[in-house]
């Protein structure tokens, strides 16, 4: 949902520099995870892991929309 929010449905994905452990490129959403990813808008939830079957709190939401709309680089306040 970040994604095609940032880029638009249109958007064609570039070839992952990154990768995770527990994402198969075989899985729908793995384009748009890598790409969160090549963006600096996760880091995924520990060593080379993005735990994509994990929940996402309100928290975990809040900073992706505050660095989809504010750059990788924002700080949000604990």
């Amino acid at each position: 949902m970040v994604e095609r929010t940032i880029h638009g449905p249109d958007f064609v994905y570039p070839p992952p520099t990154l990768s995770f452990d527990d994402v198969l490129d075989c899985l729908p959403y793995f384009k748009y995870i890598m790409q969160l990813a090549s963006e600096g808008l996760t880091a995924g939830c520990g060593t080379n892991a993005f735990c994509p079957d994990a929940g996402t709190t309100r928290a975990q939401a809040a900073v992706f929309a505050l660095k989809a709309e504010q750059g990788a680089d924002n700080e949000p306040p604990p």
